[in-house]
């Protein structure tokens, strides 16, 4: 294990977050969690060591669908972890826990559950829904035309709240229509 003294528990600090939030995370959401919402690190201390992580096969880097770069613990970043981990002192390693158990969730929904909306050239608002996914394609991308501003606002607002919901309507849907159909041709 290659670590400088002076980074080595900012290093298992930003190790543990990921091993306790078990989903990928961007950067600016890596940023909220450990520098904004908590100061458990400074900003310059994870733009130093989530590279030094990467390069040490500790975190590993992918792209989602739309090129959004994610990190995620790696393998050896677990191993490293259980043998050093008792130098994060106890109290931060409760308090990271209790973070990222009660807030995953809604990390997830930020990170994977987009909106945005434009102003179109007719006056009305084009809303582009989506679910990321860490693979190359997101798991859904709707667009739906709005006549006013507020209606697309407010969509956006419902779509954090309700794409899981809205996703396995769609899915159960047209699966259960492309099943109904196959038995059709089935006794055809």
């Amino acid at each position: 294990m290659n670590f400088r003294p002076d980074t080595m528990l900012s290093k298992l600090i930003l190790l543990y977050v990921f091993d306790k939030i078990e989903i990928a995370l961007t950067e600016n959401t890596i940023m909220n969690i450990c520098w904004s919402s908590n100061n458990w690190l400074n900003y310059m201390e994870i733009v130093d060591i989530l590279p030094q992580l990467i390069e040490m096969n500790f975190v590993n880097k992918t792209k989602d669908a739309d090129g959004e770069e994610r990190y995620v613990i790696a393998e050896q970043g677990r191993k490293c972890l259980e043998l050093f981990y008792s130098q994060i002192p106890e109290k931060l390693r409760d308090e990271i826990t209790n973070y990222c158990r009660e807030n995953r969730m809604d990390l997830k929904r930020s990170q994977e559950y987009v909106c945005s909306f434009v102003k179109l050239k007719d006056d009305n608002y084009m809303t582009t829904l989506k679910i990321k996914d860490i693979t190359e394609s997101n798991a859904i991308d709707i667009k739906i035309k709005f006549p006013t501003r507020n209606q697309a606002v407010n969509a956006c607002k419902m779509w954090k709240k309700n794409a899981p919901f809205v996703y396995a309507s769609i899915y159960e849907a047209l699966g259960e229509k492309e099943t109904n159909d196959n038995k059709e041709d089935q006794d055809n």
